[in-house]
């Protein structure tokens, strides 16, 4: 049962393809350049999918146990918070410049220094600043769930517990997320400026996202199970036809939230519900790499990219405010011009931080 299966460097890289992917998505959301808000909701599922997925391979393969608590959620956020400090203090800047209150833009800063801005149910709190700074804040949660959820998945495994009752579990949670979703569909406002905004419940607030995160650890608990056990062995041929069939059902999603299409299009059910079924087999897909798809992320630009995601995510919506602002200030109004310069300087100022950050750390260590 220690056999170790996304250690792998094929794998890895077609899994950090899959994170380029959901950044790229997430970023030409933030553009404002067309309806694309269904791309953004689709990449943040991906993202949590994703983490809970691999951290429950990641550590079932080591055969660690971790200890529950705020050093072990801390462990696992603490590099990025530098960058999320620098990019938080730019949108302030952003912020006073834009004419917004000084007591308001210090409040924000002490907030969002805490990560607690999406424990506050109110846009006036969680939205300002560097918006998707607020996916930092729900992981570091998810995070200090973590340990709880790995200590219950290794004892089902030491009860060689078989892999319906994974299915059976991952089923019961999306029932649960469902019945969320009905509950906010008939009974939260679905105002933006409103507290307690069916959007931030099922969205934003971290304990209804640690749905998704669960989801993700039990999918990779299972796909343990079935690896050590060599039940299921899919060929390449049949594993590019399920990753087609997922892409398809995307696609379907994507024109669900898009054209806003009955009871899934509504706020309770695009922005989390829609995607989980999607997101969590892509994400076990992906993870087998046997698929064309898989091949595709694994090359060379899809990995680069992929690797620079933690940090792109927390840089690209300063970078578009900024550029906005600087294009407006020589009169150039193209929005194709603004998106490629952002995602420039996204890329740019990610692929410095990262080997300086690295730098500076191991000077004062």
């Amino acid at each position: 049962m220690q056999k170790t299966y996304l250690m792998e460097n094929k794998k890895i890289n077609s899994i950090q393809g899959l994170r380029a992917i959901a950044f790229l998505a997430i970023f030409i959301s933030h553009t404002g350049l067309g309806n694309f808000g269904c791309l953004g909701a689709w990449g943040v599922s991906v993202f949590f999918a994703l983490s809970g997925f691999l951290m429950m391979l990641s550590h079932l393969n080591k055969g660690d146990n971790p200890k529950f608590g705020f050093g072990f959620a801390w462990n696992k956020i603490r590099s990025l918070y530098p960058l999320h400090f620098v990019t938080m203090l730019l949108a302030a800047v952003y912020a006073a410049y834009c004419g917004q209150h000084l007591m308001k833009v210090s409040l924000d800063i002490v907030i969002h220094s805490l990560l607690i801005q999406m424990w506050i149910p109110n846009t006036k709190f969680y939205t300002t600043l560097n918006g998707p700074a607020w996916y930092l804040c729900t992981t570091f949660f998810l995070y200090l769930c973590f340990p709880l959820i790995y200590k219950a998945c290794k004892k089902s495994l030491s009860k060689e517990t078989p892999p319906r009752v994974y299915m059976l579990e991952i089923l019961g949670l999306a029932l649960l997320d469902l019945m969320i979703s009905i509950i906010c569909f008939f009974f939260a406002p679905q105002d933006g400026s409103a507290w307690f905004t069916t959007k931030w419940i099922v969205y934003y607030f971290p304990p209804v996202r640690l749905i998704d995160f669960t989801i993700g650890c039990l999918a990779g608990c299972l796909f343990f199970v079935v690896k050590t056990s060599s039940k299921i062995n899919l060929t390449n041929q049949s594993a590019t036809v399920l990753e087609l069939v997922n892409c398809v059902f995307i696609c379907f999603s994507w024109v669900i939230y898009a054209k806003q299409y009955r009871i899934l299009g509504t706020q309770a059910f695009r922005f989390s519900l829609l995607y989980i079924p999607t997101t969590t087999s892509l994400v076990w897909l992906i993870a087998s790499d046997k698929g064309l798809l898989s091949r595709v992320l694994r090359q060379r630009l899809f990995v680069k990219v992929g690797d620079l995601s933690p940090y792109t995510f927390l840089i690209h919506d300063v970078a578009i405010k900024y550029c906005t602002v600087f294009l407006q200030y020589l009169n150039i109004g193209n929005k194709m011009i603004m998106v490629i310069t952002a995602f420039i300087l996204t890329m740019v100022s990610a692929y410095v931080w990262k080997p300086l950050f690295a730098m500076i750390t191991n000077k004062t260590q």
